[in-house]
């Protein structure tokens, strides 16, 4: 099944996706993209894909006014859930992989940057839920951005939580929960993640 967006520079772009996507769009929401995108991209794969398998469809659901922006080469991973609340935008950026199972759940912004490797069961959401949580006498904004940079790798079960930016080159190792900020070239582990090295590189 092929589905089209509205392009950066007013043309028309493909979005590509299996049989098994649903897309749930308002109609003053839009999916905006500098390239070709491929939603469930296992499916296409074939007998070359190796790794946890998608859990139901891919879903992507979003309200009024809302934004999807995604650079060229984005590919989602099956049983991925994008939800994105009225007036939110989620930027992913080009060469960018999420992969299956994965959960993108925005009030307000989450950007993730070009040439990120999300991997399996990572949630990334930017808000608490309307409930109001006071630490210490203060009270935490229900809602707060989301800021990847780019060539970040996150791994498997990891948890990113509202108001963080982690940066550049980063890597957050499988089941972290991430609750605070993360400097460019951290490897990061724990819950909540802790930096356990300042000198990381990763490639693939």
């Amino acid at each position: 099944m092929s589905h089209r967006a509205q392009s950066t520079n007013g043309g028309l772009l493909p979005v590509v996706a299996s049989g098994s996507t649903r897309f749930e769009i308002a109609r003053d929401a839009a999916i905006e993209t500098e390239g070709r995108v491929v939603f469930d991209y296992q499916y296409f794969a074939g007998s070359g894909w190796f790794g946890e398998l998608p859990v139901g469809a891919t879903r992507v659901r979003m309200a009024a006014r809302s934004r999807l922006r995604m650079g060229s080469s984005v590919r989602i991973g099956g049983g991925t859930q994008i939800v994105v609340g009225p007036d939110a935008v989620v930027e992913i950026g080009a060469s960018t992989y999420i992969n299956p199972n994965s959960r993108i759940l925005c009030a307000h912004a989450i950007n993730i940057g070009r040439r990120c490797a999300v991997s399996w069961r990572v949630t990334i959401f930017d808000f608490i839920g309307a409930h109001s949580v006071v630490i210490d006498g203060r009270q935490l904004d229900d809602v707060a951005p989301v800021r990847i940079g780019d060539d970040v790798l996150i791994g498997a079960g990891a948890t990113i939580l509202r108001g963080v930016t982690i940066g550049a080159g980063s890597v957050v190792a499988a089941e972290s929960v991430v609750t605070s900020d993360i400097p460019a070239g951290s490897l990061v582990a724990g819950n909540p993640a802790r930096v356990i090295s300042n000198f990381v590189s990763w490639n693939g």
